[in-house]
């Protein structure tokens, strides 16, 4: 039995109304605003991932390109 209230069972489909189902960018089955912080940054080398306005899964984790250069050194 579903019990997502964002999710219809009997189609497999999101409820009229709603946006998205589950993912760190969704909240009461609409897409989190633009920027809403979805990832923090885990290090001093990580860079926060922020939600795009238009999907429920958070981007991929990125780091600091600079940071990576003088960590290969």
């Amino acid at each position: 039995e579903c019990k997502n209230p964002c999710c219809d069972a009997s189609t497999c489909r999101l409820t009229e109304g709603s946006q998205c189902a589950h993912g760190q960018c969704c909240d009461n089955c609409q897409f989190k605003a633009t920027g809403s912080v979805c990832r923090k940054s885990a290090s001093d080398c990580d860079l926060p991932e922020y939600c795009t306005g238009v999907s429920e899964d958070c981007p991929e984790d990125k780091e600091r390109k600079q940071a990576n250069k003088q960590k290969n050194r």
